[in-house]
């Protein structure tokens, strides 16, 4: 079976780009860079929240993950977290869990198990072969854990029901007799009085001011079903909130790195879980705020964290100081803005912000080494960040409430001369990476190509992005639920 192409991103199977960026390579000779198309799926019937590829058994696959809440759905599908496709696009496993929203994924080496990693503060590691979980661990902190505590469950929102209590729900009155304590004066399908606080989350009420006749079971009936449906609403926003959590997965899927949920006090914390032990093992404290991205490096040695509070902070994971709570090795500053996206590779940290800038730093020393020009267009802003295994291309998927999201294709420095690709990332010391440009895809920052996943008019996201192997396809993920790849191509002219 072929790819599925229920419609085409913002044209037919190519994309016209725009603009095209021409650059002379060291032999002097016009070239020109293209994307195309290759093929497009709905993928998930919710948003795209996590694209990887992963090598299994000789062979390359792509690895997507959705958003899942537990928001009611038409299909059949609210139980499927992730897809694991070819990398022609055709769909080869569906992993199926309880509803979360997937932040990071590794294959783990030991194992050869896919362990997903959700914000909600799960991780379940599945039996690629047979398609079927076969753990599930419960991260400390988790939401059900937040939820006890009254914050991001919801609970100071929905208060817990009183029927134990001896007070009636409904006292009928025929005016105002003054405040009662836990009880409002309202008008409502029982009638005219003081109607017990956990109880008009279930029975209908209206305000002792509002034009309404509540002695109508059809109005009644018609409050009924809109207030369920906006208390649902609500639910699945504070859901969404408590499943956005920044999370990262070492390689050898044995610790799980999670931004702390936001109803605790201290938002900056970043916490380690041990998934062989099942316990937490570190707390990394350093932001003033939420904590919105994470990113390992190719050794394994470092993590790197952006939070809200516009900075990017590393941590050491390996060495002789491994105190807990662990205190940030190297601080980058230069964003303005909540920082999204982080990507390292070859010594460069990468990184996006809501100050609609990408930045390239030196991971030895945290300088700024360029600020990426050609932006996103205002009013958006770039949230996905991958680099090319070959470090030559850069990839940035933006997000627009009003339309005109784009993704964008940037020159990168390439390899460095003292280091082959696929060589560790080194944590400390200077490198020498990034004081000129090196053989990557023309010069060093520019935007060399720019398409569409979703039309321009369209609301959402472009929330994900990945390279694969050989670095000449893009995949993209959307929140409208589907994945495309697309082809690079440098044509002589």
């Amino acid at each position: 079976t072929g790819p599925r192409k229920e419609k085409s991103p913002a044209s037919s199977n190519s994309v016209a780009v725009v603009p095209s960026f021409r650059y002379k390579s060291k032999g002097n000779t016009q070239r020109k860079v293209t994307v195309a198309c290759s093929w497009y799926a709905k993928a998930h019937a919710s948003p795209v929240s996590f694209l990887k590829v992963e090598a299994h058994r000789g062979r390359t696959l792509l690895v997507s993950g959705c958003e899942g809440t537990g928001q009611p759905s038409d299909g059949a599908q609210n139980d499927v977290i992730a897809k694991v496709w070819t990398l022609e696009g055709v769909e080869e496993k569906v992993l199926r869990a309880e509803p979360s929203t997937v932040r990071a994924a590794v294959l783990s080496p030991r194992t050869s198990q896919l362990v997903c990693v959700s914000g909600e503060g799960r991780a379940t590691g599945f039996d690629l072969d047979l398609s079927e979980a076969v753990f599930t661990a419960t991260l400390a902190q988790s939401q059900e854990a937040t939820e006890s505590k009254g914050g991001a469950g919801g609970s100071e929102v929905f208060p817990p029901s009183m029927e134990a209590s001896d007070k009636p729900r409904f006292i009928a009155e025929s005016g105002f007799r003054g405040k009662k304590d836990d009880y409002v004066f309202r008008k409502g399908e029982l009638g005219v009085g003081y109607y017990r606080k956990d109880v008009i989350f279930d029975v209908v009420t209206f305000g002792m001011s509002e034009d309404v006749d509540f002695r109508d079971k059809e109005v009644i009936e018609k409050a009924r079903e809109e207030r369920r449906r906006h208390r649902e609403n609500l639910k699945h926003l504070i859901a969404m909130g408590a499943s956005a959590q920044a999370c990262a997965i070492s390689h050898d899927g044995l610790r799980v790195y999670r931004g702390s949920p936001s109803a605790r006090g201290d938002k900056g914390i970043i916490t380690c879980f041990n998934l062989s032990e099942c316990r937490e093992e570190r707390e990394f404290v350093g932001h003033s705020a939420r904590v919105l991205s994470l990113a390992i490096d190719g050794a394994g040695d470092c993590l790197y964290s952006g939070s809200y509070d516009t900075r990017i902070l590393a941590w050491r994971l390996e060495g002789d100081a491994l105190s807990s709570p662990a205190t940030p090795l190297r601080t980058f500053r230069g964003h303005t803005a909540g920082v999204h996206g982080l990507c390292v590779a070859g010594g460069l940290l990468y990184s996006c912000s809501s100050d609609n800038s990408i930045r390239a730093w030196r991971v030895g020393d945290g300088t700024c080494l360029r600020s990426f020009f050609g932006q996103h267009a205002p009013g958006t802003w770039p949230v996905a960040l991958a680099v090319s295994p070959d470090r030559r291309w850069l990839v940035s998927g933006a997000r627009g409430p009003f339309g005109a999201t784009s993704v964008k294709l940037w020159s990168a420095p390439g390899p460095s001369p003292h280091d082959k690709v696929g060589a560790k990332d080194k944590v400390g010391g200077k490198d020498k990476v990034g004081d000129k440009d090196d053989k990557g895809g023309g010069q060093w920052g520019a935007c060399v190509c720019t398409f569409e996943h979703l039309e321009g008019s369209e609301p959402g996201a472009v929330s994900s992005v990945a390279f694969s192997e050989d670095s000449r396809l893009v995949f993209t993920g959307a929140t409208d639920g589907t994945i495309a790849a697309w082809a690079i191509a440098e044509t002589q002219e």
